[in-house]
């Protein structure tokens, strides 16, 4: 089992989104540099085992998890806490494979209280499982690597990503009115 890190409190204050400036784009929210990226939004590079519908202006697909914005989500689609629902990514994390994720609905502290999030998760590259990984019942961004996903080499890394990175569900933290379990974002910074 691989225990995902994080700094800070539990709850996080996202304010207002970042805007654009005269001096250029806006600043990420959640990216520490311009190097870091999640799965391009084409939806052939990523998909759910099912999604939530729209309810009125939100909406809760797949590609929320990497538009740098923590207060979009993905939120799974079944009447259950969605145990078995899975994020499919074609992706290869950066540098040295560390992975950051934002566990549940992270739009306000309401949000994130009311809806379930993430306990553990089965991680599984091209159908083959690799890992389970624990996370905080924290907003925020908590941060892992994926054991033999990318691995040193004396040219840098090695990346063993032959397939999709598949993200399961296997337990969950109960939301406090809702079943329905969010993840905000998923991108990779590395080291």
């Amino acid at each position: 089992m691989v225990q995902a890190t994080f700094t800070g409190g539990k709850y996080v204050d996202w304010k207002t989104r970042p805007v654009e400036s005269e001096d250029g784009p806006a600043d990420p929210w959640t990216w520490t540099h311009m190097m870091c990226n999640g799965p391009s939004f084409l939806e052939e590079n990523i998909k759910a085992s099912s999604t939530l519908p729209p309810q009125g202006k939100n909406v809760y697909s797949a590609s929320n998890v990497c538009d740098d914005d923590p207060t979009t989500a993905w939120v799974e689609g079944k009447p259950d806490y969605g145990i078995g629902e899975f994020l499919e990514m074609k992706w290869v994390p950066m540098n040295d494979g560390e992975i950051s994720l934002l566990n549940g609905y992270q739009l306000a502290k309401s949000a994130w209280e009311n809806n379930s999030r993430v306990k553990k998760m089965k991680v599984s590259v091209g159908g083959k499982a690799l890992c389970i990984i624990a996370l905080a019942d924290v907003m925020g961004v908590q941060k892992f690597k994926i054991p033999g996903l990318v691995v040193p080499s004396k040219n840098g890394y090695q990346y063993n990503v032959d397939g999709a990175i598949r993200f399961t569900i296997t337990e969950v933290y109960p939301g406090l009115k809702y079943k329905d379990t969010a993840i905000s974002g998923i991108f990779s910074c590395g080291g």
